[in-house]
């Protein structure tokens, strides 16, 4: 229960944010445990339920994740090379949730079954916004550490969508690609022009 609880409550409100239900930790009679109340819609509480499992997970070792089970609307996958995997997670995860925090998601490294592939499985879950503004922020961090994994000419490399990731049409990347003195404009004093131009334009800006 503390473990789902987090410091001070921190990870039960993230898993509310993201999930959209509200969670309640009560006391059982017998002292011992507690029972973890969640309401909201079927799906809000279904997916509340999922990650706390995946939460739970993390507390003994990896988590495991069967792609192939079930689409979810609520999952991206991004594959980071091994070793940008520390990069990426920073100090103690402390980067990780950074990005959490930022674009109110869950995100882990996750054991995937039947993965043929050398990459680490980055799990994003949250609204499709979210997901897409955490990703690039994983991308950007990637591209610093290993140039070329997800940019290459000046063109994005488009990555495989896990089932149930699909946007349609909403939803589309773009690049621009700029010299230093642009590039120090466009993104202005500690990235407030990038604020800016992502607040007018409706946009999710990350440079790489």
């Amino acid at each position: 229960a503390a473990f789902v609880l987090g410091r001070g409550g921190s990870t039960k409100k993230k898993i509310a944010r993201v999930c959209g239900a509200e969670l309640n930790l009560d006391e059982n009679d017998n002292k011992d445990s507690q029972i973890l109340e969640i309401y909201g819609t079927e799906d809000q509480r279904r997916k509340a339920k999922d990650y706390v499992e995946f939460v739970t997970q993390q507390r003994v070792g990896p988590v495991h994740i069967d792609l192939g089970a079930n689409e979810r609307d609520d999952l991206t996958v991004v594959d980071v090379p091994e070793d940008c995997v520390g990069f990426c997670m920073g100090r103690g995860g402390g980067t990780l949730r950074q990005m959490e925090e930022e674009w109110g998601t869950l995100m882990f490294f996750a054991q995937v079954k039947n993965n043929d592939s050398e990459m680490e499985k980055l799990c994003i879950f949250g609204s499709i916004r979210a997901r897409r503004g955490a990703e690039l922020k994983v991308m950007s961090a990637v591209e610093h550490k290993k140039n070329g994994h997800f940019v290459r000419g000046g063109e994005l490399l488009h990555p495989d969508r896990v089932p149930g990731d699909d946007a349609g049409d909403d939803w589309g990347t773009d690049c621009m690609l700029l010299d230093n003195e642009n590039f120090s404009y466009a993104l202005g004093a500690k990235g407030s022009t990038r604020r800016k131009l992502a607040t007018a334009s409706g946009c999710i800006i990350e440079y790489a």
